[in-house]
């Protein structure tokens, strides 16, 4: 699962399914930008790249990683390999 508490950010380092207690942090949020019609983008300290669109579905492109993270208003997450 995908989180955002203030400046942190956590998510799982793999693209495989991961239990809840194994979420690493992933790194702070380093800049943000709002795009219009589509939501918030944001570059984070560990290199990943986290949208958060205005729907609540989440998208995470992590550095290092072949691996891209959905994860849908409703929770459901989709880990895609590159």
């Amino acid at each position: 699962m995908i989180s955002y508490d203030g400046s942190d950010f956590s998510m799982n380092k793999k693209c495989s399914p991961v239990r809840q207690e194994l979420v690493q942090s992933a790194g702070k949020v380093v800049k943000s930008i709002f795009v219009p019609n589509v939501g918030w983008a944001s570059q984070l300290s560990s290199g990943e790249v986290w949208v958060q669109f205005n729907d609540g579905s989440q998208l995470v492109v992590q550095a290092g990683v072949s691996c891209i993270t959905y994860t849908s208003a409703e929770g459901r997450i989709t880990r895609y390999e590159l």
